[in-house]
């Protein structure tokens, strides 16, 4: 699947669950409906999200990591990583 990465604005996102505090290097789930993930092997580019014509807004939180956000909900998350060959 062909696909460019929108702009994005460098920032940060703080996320808030409701349950048990988050601690770092803990994984927790986010699976509340279904997520797809897409490649485009020609640019290297995935994406997982729950809907992929829903308007977001992206913010690049690392090199190559960008979060999809539709108001204040997660939407998507966008990954350039460099492939090691």
């Amino acid at each position: 699947m062909k696909m460019k990465l929108p702009d994005a604005k460098p920032g940060r996102v703080i996320a808030m669950v409701a349950g048990p505090p988050l601690e770092a290097g803990i994984s927790v789930p986010i699976a509340r409906g279904h997520w797809e993930a897409f490649f485009d092997e020609s640019r290297g580019l995935v994406r997982v999200t729950r809907d992929h014509e829903v308007t977001e807004s992206l913010v690049e939180i690392a090199n190559g990591v960008h979060v999809g956000l539709n108001g204040a909900s997660l939407s998507s998350f966008w990954l350039l990583p460099n492939f090691v060959k």
